[in-house]
């Protein structure tokens, strides 16, 4: 979630990646680039890296490789922040068409096509058999399982059932408190949305919330509950990207926020 020295550390690994033998790893790098930019949002940025991207792989991979399942995921993720939601759709499509199978290495990019055409589309049972699939395959402590649960969740709750949602933020915390730290982003919206359908649960006050063994002591954590927080590095100056041409993501070219985007 240190989205700022993520990307610094991306930026100067691609500069040096001219001479890297392995191709697929260079992809990657841009991928995880392009998914950083999104996450800081500089979308106009994010696109000009994912969009050159996806058609390479295209061409270089094959429309049937699993880094080329991952990179159209990127690109749909980037195209629904920007708010063209029928062009993210149909990206997504692409990846959901059959051609890549959930048991193979595109397994999670299947996974979370699916869940996120579900959260586009407002369909609660379609996002509450997308978590379950989630959740079989990598377990109530992975981060994206504990996002889709929380959506799921907030779900739940907009439909009035708070029992359900309660349910879900609960797995959803018992998901934290396995892998992430107490003050890491995740654990701290779990918390207070858990807070909010139940009001008055004990631990879901940071200072209710015992240090975790191995991991920081008591005096550190209320420390850092109160603000101060890990210390991160301030980042190198960064240069201006230069935009990419934007080259057809496939058929939602001919979006309207593809065409603002030329």
């Amino acid at each position: 979630w240190r989205f700022a020295a993520a990307r610094d550390v991306l930026m100067a690994a691609l500069a040096e990646s001219a001479g890297v033998a392995d191709r697929l790893a260079v992809v990657t790098g841009r991928r995880m680039y392009a998914e950083v930019l999104r996450e800081l949002g500089e979308l106009d940025e994010a696109y000009a890296v994912a969009a050159p991207l996806l058609a390479e792989c295209r061409v270089r991979l094959g429309t049937g490789h699993p880094a080329t399942a991952r990179a159209t995921v990127a690109l749909a993720s980037i195209v629904a922040a920007a708010g063209d939601r029928p062009a993210a759709a149909d990206l997504y499509g692409q990846v959901l068409d059959g051609r890549y199978r959930e048991a193979g290495p595109a397994g999670r990019a299947v996974r979370l096509a699916r869940a996120r055409v579900a959260v586009l589309r407002a369909d609660r049972a379609a996002l509450d058999d997308a978590y379950k699939g989630l959740r079989r395959a990598y377990g109530i402590a992975d981060p994206d399982v504990i996002r889709y649960g929380v959506e799921l969740a907030g779900a739940y709750r907009s439909a009035g059932d708070l029992a359900a949602a309660r349910r879900l933020l609960a797995v959803a915390r018992a998901g934290c408190q396995v892998r992430l730290d107490p003050w890491h982003p995740l654990s701290t919206r779990v918390d207070r949305l858990l807070a909010e359908v139940e009001p008055g649960l004990p631990g879901t006050a940071p200072d209710e919330r015992p240090a975790r063994t191995g991991r920081i002591t008591a005096a550190e954590w209320a420390a850092r509950a109160g603000g101060a927080g890990p210390a991160a590095p301030v980042p190198a100056p960064r240069p201006p990207v230069t935009p990419a041409t934007r080259v057809s993501a496939g058929p939602t070219a001919d979006s309207p926020a593809a065409a603002a985007r030329s």
